[in-house]
């Protein structure tokens, strides 16, 4: 999903819309069970995914970024 990278917004829409129907899936296989009112539930469950998928995406961008460990192990040991 490095199509995703550096663009939240659209994460953010696939979270909000994602995880309700993956949800709703579960819950037709039996999976899943929510008690009523299941609005509520979906509706909580598309404020949480749509702000967790853009902050999973934003960390995995940090974390592609960074240069390995061995090169900073290297260039540290090298200093002193």
């Amino acid at each position: 999903m490095r199509w995703l990278s550096r663009n939240y917004a659209l994460s953010a829409c696939f979270g909000l819309a994602g995880a309700p129907l993956a949800f709703f899936a579960g819950e037709k296989l039996g999976a899943v069970e929510f008690l009523a009112p299941r609005l509520t539930h979906y509706a909580l469950l598309a404020l949480l995914w749509s702000v967790a998928v853009p902050l999973l995406i934003y960390v995995s961008d940090r974390l592609l970024t960074r240069e390995p460990l061995a090169a900073s192990y290297r260039r540290f040991a090298g200093s002193s």
